[in-house]
C-alpha cells in the first residue's frame, strides 16, 4: 500500500472528526472524538517512522531532520492523548 494512502486516511479522519457540530448529540461527539484520536495516533506513528528513517538512512546530517520529526511525533502523541481524554461537557 502506498504511504500516501495512510496519510490520506489519517487526514480524512481528522477532518471528519473536526467537522462534526458540537450540538449533534452524544453519539456523534463520541464518534468525532474517536476519529480525531485515531487520526492523530496514525499521524504520530507515521511521523515516528519518518523520524527513524532520517536517523538511520542519512547518517551524516539525518539527525537534524530526524530530531524535528521526533519532536512532531511527541507533539502528535500528546495532542492525541488530550483530544481523546477530554470531551464536550454536558450542561
Amino acid at each position: 500500500m502506498p504511504i500516501w494512502v495512510v496519510w490520506a486516511a489519517a487526514a480524512t479522519m481528522l477532518i471528519i472528526g473536526a467537522l462534526v457540530p458540537a450540538g449533534k448529540g452524544r453519539i456523534w461527539m463520541d464518534a468525532a472524538i474517536w476519529l480525531r484520536g485515531i487520526g492523530l495516533a496514525i499521524s504520530a506513528a507515521l511521523l515516528g517512522v519518518w523520524s527513524l528513517e532520517f536517523f538511520f538512512a542519512e547518517s551524516e546530517r539525518g539527525w537534524v531532520s530526524g530530531k524535528n520529526y521526533l519532536l512532531l511525533t511527541f507533539v502528535a502523541l500528546h495532542y492525541g492523548w488530550m483530544v481523546s481524554r477530554y470531551s464536550v461537557r454536558e450542561g
